[in-house]
């Protein structure tokens, strides 16, 4: 793996912080580094010259004390870089997580929680993670993803308050985020987002110009929400713990995390033989109010999730995004079956699909990559012992068009510090779904990982 100079020294310099606070701390492993390469089998899809192999550098420390018995602050970083151009040259820190590349540098968590008794309270970067289901969470919407690798989704924690009270066996939390971020897309004309055709044909052929004309792409700047206190995002939740069921309800308003995307044609240089296509992302105001339901029986768990997503600027029809499973255990092992389904809207098109709306027209497409293959089945099998082997199983299938990606994966720790592992992703279905399209980019991962 090629590593610039500048990257070796920052990463160096990095591991010499993230050693000498977690020696400082000295409570168990404070420092991940992991190794991750890729081949896949196909050097890609007819529309983009992405390389066959792929790999990653990444180191995560991190790190917490007790500032005051009641006061704890927590920080954990991920430094990465690639061989291929997903993570960003230009910028190392991407504070407000709006480039369209992931930085280098990032944080996790950057934090301090005040206990106050029964309730607690966090401010700083933070990951909000809602709902209870393993494939869809509808009521998950605070923190946005980043969809670079979409087979590998990460998440974009804001920066937040957020209060959370336990009293007997009734729970609440609260959050606020004040300055929103979306949800970060694959590179355009990378692996998972081919841009499109090369070329189209001229209409003024020929009065002007060459017969057919060059197709570029390129993002046109986004236009963010401003970050004043009317556009804070927030979420309340509220419920209640029994011995045999567990529920709790919830509402946020704020913005969807999934960006609107639409292409649409520049201004041509017919004298050049090219044609501009812009891709422009839009910004929803979205309010969702949903709940979740666990029920155990014995080595059971059914659990059910569901929201309503009202868009407040009219840009979507509203709909009811809900998902239903059940979960077996034994042991160290776990079996998980799903079904996610959304009713009262039609969102089968996507921002690969729909990308020409003309302007005024549309919205665009939804970016939502987790929600254009419903109706959809979900299978997760495991095994997982921090301290042995561990291995599983996992699909989802569209019901509708037959797409799926089945993944399996594996892991064996030579010791306490090391472990080695790796994963199986087939991707298949017909070439207008999700799956379907990203059929050639089916891929072996290997991974060495070192705890410190």
């Amino acid at each position: 793996m090629h590593l610039p100079g500048r990257w070796v020294v920052l990463a160096g310099s990095f591991l010499l912080t993230a050693t000498s606070a977690a020696s400082a701390q000295g409570d168990g492993p404070n420092l991940d580094v992991e190794l991750r390469g890729d081949s896949y089998f196909e050097a890609g899809s007819s529309e983009t010259d992405a390389p066959r192999g792929q790999g990653w550098l990444i180191l995560e420390p991190r790190y917490a004390t007790h500032a005051s018995p009641r006061i704890v602050f927590s920080v954990r970083a991920v430094l990465e870089t690639d061989t291929h151009g997903d993570i960003s040259r230009d910028h190392i820190f991407d504070e407000e997580d709006r480039e369209l590349l992931r930085s280098p540098l990032r944080f996790e968590q950057l934090s301090f929680m005040f206990d106050l008794g029964a309730v607690d309270i966090e401010a700083g970067r933070q990951m909000l993670s809602w709902g209870r289901t393993d494939g869809v969470r509808p009521t998950d919407n605070l923190t946005p993803r980043d969809w670079t690798d979409p087979l590998e989704e990460e998440r974009l924690p804001p920066w937040a308050v957020r209060a959370n009270l336990e009293k007997g066996r009734w729970s609440g939390e609260a959050a606020v985020v004040a300055r929103y971020a979306p949800s970060r897309l694959p590179v355009l004309g990378g692996r998972w987002f081919p841009a499109g055709p090369d070329s189209a044909a001229n209409p003024l052929y020929p009065a002007v110009g060459p017969k057919t004309l060059e197709l570029t792409y390129e993002w046109e700047e986004a236009v963010f929400p401003p970050t004043t206190l009317a556009n804070s995002q927030y979420g309340v939740k509220g419920g209640y713990r029994g011995e045999r069921a567990e529920w709790t309800l919830s509402f946020y308003r704020g913005f969807d995390d999934s960006p609107r995307v639409a292409a649409t044609p520049g201004i041509p240089q017919l004298n050049a033989g090219v044609q501009p296509v812009i891709f422009t992302r839009r910004f929803p105001r979205l309010n969702v109010a949903g709940g979740d339901v666990v029920v155990l029986a014995a080595s059971w768990a059914f659990r059910g999730e569901a929201g309503y997503f009202h868009y407040t600027e009219g840009l979507d029809d509203g709909y009811l995004l809900y998902e239903a499973e059940a979960e077996w255990t034994r042991g160290n092992w776990s079996a998980i079956l799903g079904y996610a389904d959304v009713a009262g809207a039609d969102l089968t098109g996507d921002l690969f699909t729909e990308p020409d709306a003309a302007p005024g027209q549309s919205a665009g497409a939804s970016s939502s990559l987790d929600q254009v293959f419903l109706p959809a089945a979900f299978l997760h099998l495991a095994r997982v012992v921090p301290t042995e082997w561990e291995a599983s199983l996992e699909a989802a299938v569209g019901v509708k068009e037959g797409d799926s990606l089945v993944r399996v994966s594996g892991s064996w720790p030579f010791n306490d510090h090391v472990r080695v592992g790796g994963e199986l992703d087939i991707l298949s279905g017909p070439q207008g779904t999700l799956f379907g399209r990203w059929r050639a980019n089916d891929r072996l991962r290997l991974f060495l990982r070192l705890s410190f």
